[in-house]
């Protein structure tokens, strides 16, 4: 099947029965799309199918080219083909039996028919375009279900919708960095423990203030006033004990 055929699929989701009957007329240059005429979509409703800009352009060398009626004379030139099938200045070419000429493809580019999510079909090119759209960043489910063309978003969500489990993977990977703690968090909690600094005890801080006042009164020192900070309570008796041991150890020589 031409190349161009799996990219507007693709890009689109249309079916296969939806592409075949694509002619240039329903080619739009100016808003970069496609027409849909209800005679022959799915839910029978007129609607409007934008493509990529790129796309839009290739699509319309591509019929400006002749190639899509070459390759249908070629075709239908075989015995028992159906003449009636064939549209009327056709936009694109659409073999009468996808699935034979995608199980060719498959085959000579080394790709199985059966993968984790299922088996590779010519419908496959349409799920795999709205699972593209609902992963698509900042797309809201009106504008999935709208480019899916569903009567509902329960359908293109429950029906159609797939998980990848790589994706799964990252986003976790994504949710877990956004609540990993920073390193200035962890950092000096570990410094502080590698340089043999004390661990706070559980006794409360105005406990431990007014322990090291009774302390240093009843060594005859005079206590730090309000302004000083708490930890000279502590300086002041180790400076003291450091003195009175001194002093005993001269009594004993």
């Amino acid at each position: 099947m031409p190349k161009l055929l799996y990219q507007t699929a693709l890009l689109s989701g249309l079916r296969k029965n939806e592409l075949r009957n694509l002619t240039i007329e329903h080619l739009n240059q100016q808003d970069r799309g496609l027409h849909l005429d209800p005679a022959w979509t799915k839910n029978r409703k007129p609607g409007f199918q934008s493509l990529p800009g790129w796309l839009v352009e290739e699509l319309y060398a591509f019929v400006q080219s002749d190639e899509p009626n070459q390759l249908y004379a070629r075709f239908f030139n075989r015995k028992g083909a159906n003449r009636y099938e064939i549209p009327k200045h056709p936009l694109l070419y659409v073999p009468s039996h996808t699935a034979r000429a995608l199980d060719a493809d498959l085959k000579a580019a080394g790709i199985p028919k059966h993968g984790p999510g299922g088996k590779i079909d010519f419908h496959a090119s349409r799920t795999a375009y709205i699972n593209l759209v609902l992963e698509s960043q900042g797309i809201t489910p009106k504008e999935a279900q709208e480019l899916a063309r569903h009567g509902t978003f329960e359908l293109t969500m429950n029906v159609y919708g797939r998980v990848r489990q790589g994706r799964l993977a990252h986003i976790v990977e994504e949710v877990g960095e956004f609540l990993r703690p920073k390193e200035a968090e962890v950092v000096p909690g570990l410094y502080r423990q590698a340089v043999g600094a004390e661990q706070e005890s559980a006794t409360p801080f105005a406990n431990r203030e007014l322990r090291s006042s009774i302390l240093v009164e009843a060594a005859g020192i005079e206590p730090a006033s309000e302004n000083e900070s708490p930890s000279i309570y502590y300086v002041r008796s180790r400076l003291f004990n450091l003195t009175r041991r001194r002093s005993n150890q001269q009594d004993q020589q």
